[in-house]
């Protein structure tokens, strides 16, 4: 009877779920995070599957990670010496490892929709590891005179993370990598309209979807980057002064 009611409920609720004010709940309140996430996940799968079945599938360099995954199976270790149609290979080894189990897992790369399957399934990317120094000068200024006892508190430390991994975005190369965590910083700019936040983030995810690549989309890229680091130094400026004011 219990589980009766509750199907009821949901039914008298679903009306409400297509107004206005629910699908801005949506976008703007956090504690709708998981349901929004489900969503996308959702969505993501279902797209990624209609591609994957409905768009011409279209060679960049499979066949030439399978090549130099071939050579290193077949006894080659110099990468001077591994390369395929496109180049040499410029990976590291953990790349040729992953891929050359890919190489047996899609019969020698000729399943190439079995390969597309595997893709569907987000991989965690590796961390960028690269430090920067203005990290540590900010770190030094925010410390007391001469001491190594760090005063940053656990949200500025947060923040000076945030900060670090937004440098690194925009400087880096790499799609993957510079697209999974590009949400913190915008969050942490000083930009208070939600709009403003959701604006650059479709506008970054709209440039990174433009292939090939354009000058337009280049440089409409960098302009959001700029904005958010702009708006990332607002907000730290501001923080700033207020621990100068506290020593």
């Amino acid at each position: 009877m219990g589980g009766r009611n509750k199907l009821q409920d949901l039914f008298r609720e679903l009306p409400k779920m297509f107004t206005w004010s629910y699908l801005k709940d949506l976008i703007i309140n956090p504690k709708r995070l998981p349901f929004v996430s489900l969503l996308i996940i959702i969505a993501e799968l279902i797209i990624n599957l209609l591609v994957v079945e409905r768009v011409p599938y279209t060679e960049i360099d499979w066949k030439a990670y399978m090549q130099e995954c071939e050579g290193f199976l077949n006894g080659t270790f110099d990468y001077s010496q591994l390369r395929g149609d496109t180049g040499p290979l410029v990976y590291p080894a953990g790349f040729v490892y992953i891929y050359s189990f890919f190489y047996f897992l899609t019969s020698r790369g000729e399943n190439i929709k079995l390969a597309q399957y595997i893709f569907i399934i987000d991989a965690k990317n590796l961390e960028n590891k690269r430090k920067y120094k203005l990290k540590k000068d900010m770190k030094h200024k925010l410390n007391k005179k001469g001491e190594e006892e760090e005063t940053l508190t656990r949200e500025q430390e947060d923040f000076l993370n945030s900060f670090e991994t937004m440098l690194q975005k925009s400087s880096d190369k790499s799609k993957k990598s510079a697209k999974k965590t590009i949400a913190e910083p915008i969050e942490d700019s000083n930009y208070k309209i939600d709009f403003v936040r959701f604006l650059i983030l479709a506008l970054i995810e709209m440039c990174w979807n433009t292939y090939p690549s354009t000058e337009v989309s280049s440089a409409l890229l960098h302009a959001c980057h700029i904005c958010v680091l702009f708006g990332v130094y607002r907000k730290l400026s501001a923080e700033l002064k207020i621990v100068t004011k506290i020593e």
